[in-house]
C-alpha cells in the first residue's frame, strides 16, 4: 500500500492498477474476501493491466481463488480453466504450472480425482521440461503437493509419496 501511494504521489500511474491485483493476492489467503473482491474489480478496470503479459491470466486466477474460498468450486473451476488456457496460449510455463495445480485442487474438491491427476501431470511435465529447475514465478512445492494429493485420490500411494518427497525437497531448497 505504501509503494502504491508513493508511486501515486510522484505521478507514476503505470503500476497503480497492478497494485490492486497484487493486494488481492495478499488479501485472499488472509481471508479478507470483501477486500480482495474490491481489489480484483479495481484491477479489472485497467485496460493497460489486462494487456500486460506479466499479468496474463491474473484476473481469472484471482477470481478462481475468490470463488474457491467462498465455497463455489464450480465457478472456481471455470475461472481456472480460462486461466490455464490463457497462460498456455501465452507460453507462460511457470504460471501455467501453478494454475494447473490450483485447477487440480478444485477438481479434488468437486470429487473428480481423474481430472485432478490429469491437471497435475501436465503441471509436473512442465517442471520436468525445465529439468526440475526453479522457474521464476513457479511454486514447485505447491505443484508437487497437489500432484501428491491427486495421486493419493487415485490410489497411487507409492507415486504420491515420491511426489510428496519432491514437494518437500522444493520447500527445503527454498
Amino acid at each position: 500500500v505504501k509503494a502504491r501511494d508513493i508511486h501515486g504521489r510522484v505521478g507514476y500511474q503505470g503500476t497503480q492498477a497492478a497494485y490492486s491485483w497484487i493486494l488481492a493476492t495478499v488479501e485472499l489467503p488472509m481471508g479478507h474476501l470483501d477486500t480482495a473482491r474490491t481489489c480484483i474489480a479495481e484491477g479489472a478496470t485497467s485496460p493497460a493491466l489486462r494487456r500486460n503479459v506479466q499479468f496474463l491470466g491474473s484476473e481469472s486466477l484471482l477470481r478462481g481463488e475468490l470463488a474457491f474460498r467462498e465455497g463455489d468450486a464450480s465457478t472456481a473451476l471455470n475461472h481456472y480453466l480460462r486461466a490455464v488456457k490463457l497462460l498456455r496460449d501465452g507460453k507462460r510455463d511457470a504460471e501455467e504450472s501453478n494454475a494447473l495445480a490450483q485447477l487440480a485442487r478444485v477438481h479434488l474438491a468437486l470429487g473428480d480425482a481423474a481430472a485432478a491427476l490429469a491437471a497435475t501431470r501436465r503441471a509436473t511435465a512442465i517442471h520436468r521440461k525445465h529439468d526440475l529447475a526453479p522457474i521464476q514465478g513457479m511454486t514447485p512445492a505447491m505443484v508437487w503437493w497437489e500432484h501428491a494429493r491427486a495421486l493419493t485420490a487415485n490410489r497411487r500411494e507409492s507415486d504420491a509419496r515420491k511426489a510428496l518427497e519432491r514437494a518437500y525437497e522444493s520447500m527445503r531448497k527454498g
